[in-house]
């Protein structure tokens, strides 16, 4: 995965992004969960998201706590589901929901 993306992929991602978040919002979602390397060079590395938190929660996986276009969001830097980025099922199950419900506690209402 490259760490920056050439003119036309930024261009090309950006408008697609705008696309979808835009018909998404028209749902009032509650929370965004973005997943991937991909999104983390996206949004991080292209700085479309200026203001964050970064949470660790292993030596090679890191969360990320912002709000994009007023809705709650989250982003997982490296995929998930992946068990080499020193993420166990307890952090999957326990950990990272905790660190959410801390972060988001208007949230809590939901399923």
């Amino acid at each position: 995965m490259p760490n920056k993306l050439s003119t036309s992929q930024l261009d090309y991602l950006r408008s697609r992004l705008t696309s979808n978040l835009n018909f998404i919002t028209a749902f009032k979602p509650k929370l965004f969960i973005f997943n991937g390397g991909i999104w983390y060079v996206l949004l991080m590395k292209h700085d479309l998201v200026k203001e964050y938190q970064k949470v660790p929660v292993s030596k090679s996986f890191n969360m990320y706590f912002f709000e994009i276009q007023g809705i709650a969001s989250i982003l997982f830097d490296k995929f998930f589901s992946r068990h080499f980025w020193g993420i166990t099922d307890y952090d999957r199950k326990v950990t990272i929901s905790r660190l959410t419900r801390t972060k988001y506690k208007n949230l809590q209402s939901i399923g």
